[in-house]
């Protein structure tokens, strides 16, 4: 395969910096677990709200399927937190979690209204809960250490976690393997490769500011092309795969 599947990774060209950065240490620093579980907080729960106003999560289907969603949840707190994985995890909590959003967001509700107030209600809850309790500890296999960045790290109950790993379970069953949202994702994946190669192969179809950063040896080839793919919006990119491979005209006023 042309490309690492894994979205963790170092850039080639960091390495020196993170291992000078890090010396030796094998732990995230305390910033960044606050970070990284800011991020799965924000991705659990909104992934559940943004699926359930698109249509394509079935409370219905999350009960039948809890057994699967379950044993996927499980595997990831088991590996991620102290002893077995218990009940939040389990295909009841599971068909619980269910009953409860299919309650509130779906029977309950009289109005669209209704059902708009109650899905923020449950978003800003379950945000409020998975926060809760979250502590910043000294870590003891580095309470010596000279920096506080390391000397303490964020810990995160077990519920909490398990909780939150039954929502990203759930929404990789129910959601993202749906073909509506996998077609998707496959001709993003290809759109990106495609404009990836291709502009590491000719760099005049780059802007003139990433030219010349080329030219000027700033950073590899590869790595400046990555830099610019990365930071297009999902329409830029569009656009910009048409304006190469789009069998319409293109118009020298579009911007790039």
């Amino acid at each position: 395969e042309r490309y690492a599947k894994s979205s963790k990774f170092v850039y080639r060209d960091d390495e020196t910096l993170l291992k000078r950065v890090k010396e030796g240490r094998e732990r995230k620093p305390l910033e960044a677990e606050i970070a990284d579980w800011a991020d799965q907080i924000t991705y659990t729960v909104h992934d559940i709200e943004d699926s359930f106003r698109a249509g394509l999560l079935d409370f219905v289907e999350m009960q039948k399927r809890a057994e699967e969603i379950s044993t996927e949840a499980g595997k990831e707190v088991e590996a991620s937190v102290q002893g077995p994985p218990g009940q939040p995890t389990s295909a009841g909590a599971v068909a619980k979690i269910g009953r409860e959003l299919f309650k509130t967001l779906v029977r309950e509700p009289r109005t669209h209204r209704d059902r708009k107030v109650n899905l923020k209600r449950w978003t800003s809850g379950k945000v409020f809960e998975l926060m809760t309790d979250c502590k910043i500890e000294l870590d003891s296999k580095y309470r010596k250490d000279p920096s506080k960045r390391y000397r303490y790290h964020l810990r995160v109950p077990d519920q909490a976690y398990a909780t939150s790993a039954v929502l990203k379970s759930a929404a990789r069953t129910l959601v993202f393997n749906d073909p509506r949202v996998r077609t998707l994702e496959y001709k993003g994946a290809e759109i990106l490769a495609k404009l990836f190669d291709t502009l590491v192969s000719d760099k005049r179809l780059l802007p003139l500011d990433f030219q010349e950063l080329i030219d000027a040896n700033k950073a590899s080839k590869e790595r400046l092309v990555a830099d610019f793919v990365s930071g297009m919006t999902d329409g830029y990119a569009f656009r910009y795969y048409e304006r190469l491979f789009g069998p319409r005209a293109g118009s020298f006023y579009e911007d790039v």
